[in-house]
């Protein structure tokens, strides 16, 4: 059950409540803004509703799945199970029938989806991120940054796996006017104190200086991403 933001009623499906034309559905706050631009960057879907668009979330960690469904609130739809372990083996199985797959590493999928809404009309794809909000920043750099170094060193966001493309992500760095480098193939990149380097085009380098402007500004400790964070 979801409560709907404007009229304070409670309905199972919140909606159809704003399709029927009840009530307008209302603004994202700019907190709800930034957590959907982070999911978009991580693989959050779009599928379209007939004249509206909404975003399906996914992992294979149920509690970040409720965590996240809870943040957004009246957006998200209750989480359910998406596909069981027992299901995601026997479809590997279907499709590599002569891979020797190991049934214990396989995980459920849990997932939620948004009501339709405008705002993934327009907002569904890495590609429509133009310049993150600060707090998207943040939780990618907690989630996916690793600090390589020791008193000097670069701050490295490793976006495989995800939806951002390191050049996408380098892009939007840029616009916040953090500089970031890259690795131009054996013998051309060179390690320095400030400036470790990665052969990953995924792997996002900052070096040390801009890294610790890009910490300060997202209000981060470099000791919370000094070693490799929990990943999602």
């Amino acid at each position: 059950m979801n409560i709907c933001p404007t009229c304070r009623n409670e309905y199972q499906r919140l909606g159809q409540h704003f399709a029927l034309g009840s009530c307008d559905r209302p603004e994202l706050s700019n907190y709800q803004q930034s957590l959907v631009q982070f999911v978009v960057l991580r693989g959050a879907s779009a599928q379209s509703d007939e004249s509206l668009s909404r975003l399906e979330v996914g992992g294979s960690s149920e509690d970040w799945i409720q965590a996240v469904s809870n943040a957004l609130g009246w957006i998200a739809n209750d989480p359910f199970v998406k596909q069981s372990a027992t299901d995601v083996y026997d479809h590997c199985r279907e499709l590599y029938p002569d891979a020797n797959f190991n049934k214990d590493n396989f995980e459920t999928i849990h997932a939620f989806t948004t009501i339709p809404h405008p705002t993934f009309d327009e907002l569904n794809d890495p590609t429509d991120i133009d310049r993150p909000e600060p707090l998207t920043l943040r939780w990618v750099v907690q989630r996916r940054g690793t600090f390589v170094g020791t008193v000097f060193g670069s701050l490295h966001v490793d976006l495989r796996g995800w939806d951002v493309s390191g050049e996408q992500f380098r892009a939007m760095l840029d616009r916040h006017g953090i500089e970031s480098v890259e690795y131009e193939g054996e013998g051309d990149s060179i390690d320095t104190f400030t400036e470790r380097y990665h052969r990953s085009d995924d792997v996002v380098v900052v070096p040390h200086y801009d890294a610790v402007d890009l910490l300060d500004g997202l209000d981060l400790e470099l000791s919370a991403i000094a070693e490799t964070i929990e990943r999602g």
